[in-house]
């Protein structure tokens, strides 16, 4: 093979004749020199500009450009879950949670002196739900939890998560949340609503395989206090009367649980007859829109499980967008077992687990026998 000794000398020293010193620091040879910096800049424009296609290409980047990859993971199937954060979780020992109340009472009367007296008989009644076993699975393979480096999880709060592992609790745990607010509520995300007998991860399921799913507080307040609006725009005069309809029933009603749609109108509305719309903190801190009704100002909570649908005269709680007044002093979520990480069997290369909770949410003030309630709901919202 022939070598191609000029084009190896000039690659090196370029238009440098030949014997030229081109470093003598110290001056040995009569003349201190050092041409390096300068050879060295040639040399570099010899082998021209290096672009992000030297070496090939690569997918998705190319040969000698890593790829670097956001660690912030979003989670596009988020969903706040209000209710859950709300409601006031209570210890329940057993597996069901139990309360009585007084349905009837025997009144009081004014007589004359002296006259006859007759006993005033109470009527009490004593309520029960079942405790519900709620569970998430999740599992992370060895090769996984080696390779994956640390990153966030957003949901609506940011989990940071060292491992894979920790980022499948986290995703589990979110997914256990949601449907507990399903669940407490018995609406459905988005209002892409599925049947009551699918059991589905984002239906409400109370007709599912061995009814596993609880009854939630659409359910339990049923069709007490209820007015339908056949399909009708909702007026601020339909929420005055729902809070009144409470109220006269001995509730106090304390909030206002719609979908977001339906709070949009309620806010037109009080815009166009008091141009402005009030607002106000609820539990932790976050903003509202509040309803100023007769009973005071009420916080309107806007849950993205509760159904959107236009309603068209279904004649149903479920059927289409609604709105629930709530005496929330009488409503639990009552709890067997808080969330828990659980360790399930390694039987290969992975680590299984389970998220779960077992608990029921209680809504107290409901009398179906004499249709009085401390709560109701208007349905069949336009």
């Amino acid at each position: 093979m022939r070598f191609n000794t000029l084009g190896t000398y000039k690659s090196s020293f370029g238009d440098m004749e030949d014997r030229t010193v081109y470093k003598d620091p110290a001056g040995f040879s009569g003349m201190a020199v050092d041409l390096r910096p300068g050879l060295k800049s040639m040399h570099f424009a010899n082998l021209k500009a290096l672009t992000t296609s030297a070496g090939g290409a690569g997918t998705p980047g190319y040969a000698l450009v890593p790829v670097f990859v956001d660690p912030n993971i979003v989670d596009q199937e988020r969903r706040e879950t209000p209710m859950r954060e709300i409601i006031p979780r209570v210890t329940n020992l057993g597996m069901t949670a139990d309360w009585n109340e007084r349905t009837a009472k025997g009144g009081a009367s004014s007589k004359l002196e002296d006259a006859a007296l007759a006993d005033n008989d109470d009527t009490y009644d004593r309520y029960t739900k079942s405790i519900k076993m709620y569970y998430s699975k999740g599992r992370t393979t060895g090769p996984m939890q080696a390779a994956m480096p640390p990153a966030s999880f957003e949901n609506y709060t940011t989990t940071q998560t060292p491992n894979a592992k920790q980022l499948e609790v986290a995703a589990r745990s979110a997914d256990l949340a949601v449907r507990e607010e399903i669940d407490l509520i018995s609406g459905n995300p988005g209002g892409t609503y599925t049947s009551m007998s699918t059991n589905t991860d984002t239906g409400y399921d109370a007709s599912s395989v061995l009814n596993s799913a609880q009854a939630g507080i659409k359910s339990q307040i049923s069709d007490e206090n209820q007015d339908d609006q056949g399909g009708a725009a909702i007026t601020l005069d339909d929420v005055n009367d729902l809070v009144n309809l409470c109220w006269e029933d001995g509730g106090r009603p304390s909030l206002l649980l719609s979908d977001g749609r339906t709070v949009t109108d309620i806010k037109a509305l009080m815009v166009q007859q008091v141009r402005t719309a009030p607002s106000t903190s609820v539990a932790w801190g976050f903003q509202t829109v509040a309803f100023e009704g007769p009973r005071g100002t009420l916080p309107m909570v806007q849950s993205q499980v509760v159904r959107t649908t236009a309603g068209g005269g279904s004649g149903t709680l479920y059927g289409s967008k609604s709105i629930m007044a709530l005496d929330m002093a009488q409503i639990q979520n009552r709890i067997l077992q808080d969330y828990t990480y659980e360790p399930l069997a390694k039987t290969n290369d992975s680590d299984a687990f389970m998220v779960k909770y077992y608990g029921a949410v209680v809504v107290k003030g409901v009398n179906t026998t004499d249709a009085t309630s401390f709560h109701g709901s208007i349905i069949d919202i336009a």
